[in-house]
């Protein structure tokens, strides 16, 4: 999304501006007499096929706060790129062409090269042209140029400045003092000549229902459960075969292989004493290390193996080879 307007997004111009006072025109979200509202927005860029069209729904409700947003963006005629957002009792929701997801990085703002906020700062200086009715709402109609966008700023992509002309009309409702809608209308040069930008941005649906509710977002799945190593790993770990008995399961952790089996202590140790002296070790003399757990050291040609027996399971007991002297 970083060349929502490619051609002319090469910057910022601000150009500093009186602060708007008391009383002054403000935006909606100022507006505490109307509850809820919805913004339609749409940007195009180019002849056909156009080199970007961006367009939004959006509605907001106030008491509880609730927002619900959807923005297209298409470029050169291709498969539009949706991203939609929800806000439900202060949480946040967002999906890019997949599935739901809580987060808070999502920015309406940087996906618009112009709000009515942008436009406080320059709407008093705007020529007053009349008073129109807009969607059936008295309005005061302003119109400025080229230069009033270049002051206005906008988004930090969009850089009015290279637009070779334009015209911006601001309709301002009478009733509450609000940005009701503007359009902008300019061109802007290119490597294959000027190219005309349209942007229009006004609100709908003053005071209407708006039901938002939060997306469904599946659990997710459960990580898949370890894969228990089988015969050949255990062999390969070791470097000999030791053969694990029946009903028993095997863990890995680094050098170290542990052999849960079903069988009582005694029985393990005499296990792990055969097999270990069929694949060729001589066991030292076991050391009760603690009560009810037994070492031996194995060696053969010069290796030496480390061999816990004991029980700490009902199950049965662990033959752990391989661990530290």
């Amino acid at each position: 999304m970083r060349h929502l307007v490619p051609v002319i997004a090469l910057g910022l111009t601000l150009v500093a501006c009186r602060p708007v006072s008391a009383g002054a025109v403000r935006t909606i979200d100022d507006v505490p007499e109307i509850a809820s509202w919805g913004i339609e927005a749409r940007l195009r860029l180019g002849d056909d096929p156009p080199l970007q069209v961006v367009e939004m729904t959006a509605f907001h409700g106030r008491d509880p706060v609730r927002e619900s947003t959807r923005i297209s963006v298409s470029e050169r005629g291709g498969e539009p790129t949706l991203i939609e957002s929800r806000v439900v009792d202060g949480r946040r929701w967002v999906r890019v062409g997949g599935p739901w997801a809580e987060s808070d990085r999502f920015r309406r703002k940087e996906l618009l090269p112009l709000t009515p906020t942008d436009l406080l700062a320059v709407v008093e200086r705007l020529v007053v042209v009349g008073t129109e009715e807009r969607d059936g709402r008295p309005c005061e109609h302003r119109r400025g140029d080229r230069e009033d966008l270049i002051a206005a700023g906008g988004a930090p992509e969009a850089d009015f400045a290279r637009l070779d002309h334009a015209t911006i009309d601001v309709w301002i409702d009478l009733a509450h003092r609000f940005i009701s809608e503007f359009r902008l209308a300019g061109a802007t040069g290119g490597r294959d000549g000027a190219m005309p930008l349209t942007y229009t941005y006004r609100h709908v649906a003053l005071d209407e229902p708006v039901a938002v509710d939060a997306p469904a977002v599946p659990e997710p799945a459960p990580a898949p459960a370890p894969a228990v190593p089988g015969q050949d790993e255990v062999d390969r770990k070791l470097g000999f075969p030791f053969p694990v008995p029946a009903g028993a399961t095997v863990s890995i952790y680094g050098a170290t292989v542990n052999v849960l089996t079903t069988l009582p202590l005694d029985e393990a140790r005499a296990y792990a004493d055969r097999t270990l002296r069929a694949a060729g070790f001589v066991p030292g003399e076991a050391v009760e290390r603690a009560p009810g757990e037994f070492a031996t050291t194995c060696t053969r040609d010069g290796r030496s193996l480390v061999v816990l027996v004991f029980q700490v399971s009902a199950r049965g007991a662990t033959i752990q080879l391989g661990a530290k002297p």
